[in-house]
């Protein structure tokens, strides 16, 4: 077992980083997570960045950090793009 860091004892298995999609999409991310995710119908669709994550308190500061109000409004007029994994590892 590896030694607590300082970053390492700030994670918490109760978080995630998740990207929440918007619900006309959610339909693709949800099939993936039928066959792969066993808590499909636990949770909403999303796409796990990293799993454990930060504490609350310190989870909170990071998504204030790069999420700030009203960034999500300024990315409303993106244009998505399609992108294709080709392999896993």
């Amino acid at each position: 077992m590896r030694p607590k860091t300082p970053c390492t004892k700030s994670l918490d298995h109760k978080t995630a980083a998740v990207i929440i999609p918007p619900e006309g999409v959610s339909g693709p991310i949800q099939a993936i997570r039928q066959k792969h995710d066993s808590k499909v119908g636990r949770w909403m669709p999303h796409v796990t960045l990293t799993y454990p994550f930060l504490t609350g308190h310190i989870a909170s500061l990071v998504a204030d950090t790069i999420a700030p109000p009203g960034l999500v409004s300024r990315w409303r007029g993106l244009v998505a793009c399609r992108g294709v994994l080709r392999r896993l590892g």
